[in-house]
């Protein structure tokens, strides 16, 4: 970092990685070309920290013109990265007729317009104080169907009993130890614990519903 003058000269970050990106795509592009692998794929190997880096920041678009496929490299924002917003599966991308290049192309972009269009939406929500809705959408539909699965099997394996069967047990005229011990101490907490678990769920299902119509429905 030493100037001619001996003086020393600071270098913005920024401009380091954006020459850094512009590094990486030119390699990633001529290594098509090196069908040996001899030349690029060494460089890319000694700085694999590097090199792994700049992947997470890149992208790519495959163009079919003339009967070859064009690659077309690009850098992608911060918020495409690993764990942020944007880093999820957009299904709504493989909604295209694959067997005509013209037409995949046209629905290609038609749901990538629909997809841009709806994620400025969920960043204008970002910025308020109900991010979450659009955030951990996810989060909150994985939630609310571990909840519902935790309390079917709380039911099903805690020996929750109708009233009819209790009814029918209070009817037999002897009582076994361990179903008195049961009755006693298990079954009781296995009610209680239900039913709270229910009023969680019960939340959960509200939150969701709400970023639904907040977030996803519009």
């Amino acid at each position: 970092e030493g100037g001619g003058g001996g003086g020393v000269v600071s270098l913005d970050p920024h401009l380091c990685e954006d020459e850094g990106v512009r590094y990486y795509h030119l390699m990633r592009f001529i290594q098509h070309f090196d069908h040996q692998n001899s030349v690029i794929a060494p460089l890319l190997r000694k700085n694999p920290q590097v090199v792994e880096y700049y992947k997470e920041r890149t992208g790519f678009v495959e163009i079919q013109r003339e009967g070859r496929i064009e690659l077309c490299y690009f850098r992608l924002l911060d918020n495409c990265l690993p764990k942020e917003a944007l880093d999820k599966p957009f299904l709504q991308m493989y909604d295209a007729d694959r067997e005509e290049p013209d037409n995949k192309n046209v629905q290609y972009l038609e749901n990538m317009c629909s997809l841009i269009d709806r994620e400025i939406f969920h960043a204008d929500i970002r910025r308020t104080p109900l991010a979450f809705t659009a955030n951990q959408w996810d989060l909150i539909c994985s939630m609310s169907f571990g909840l519902a699965a935790l309390v079917q099997g709380l039911l099903v394996f805690g020996g929750y009993m109708t009233p009819a069967a209790k009814e029918e047990y209070a009817a037999r005229d002897e009582r076994v130890e361990s179903d008195v011990w049961f009755f006693d101490n298990v079954l009781p907490t296995v009610l209680v614990t239900a039913r709270w678990m229910c009023v969680a769920y019960l939340v959960l299902c509200c939150v969701r519903a709400f970023s639904f119509v907040w977030a996803h429905a519009p």
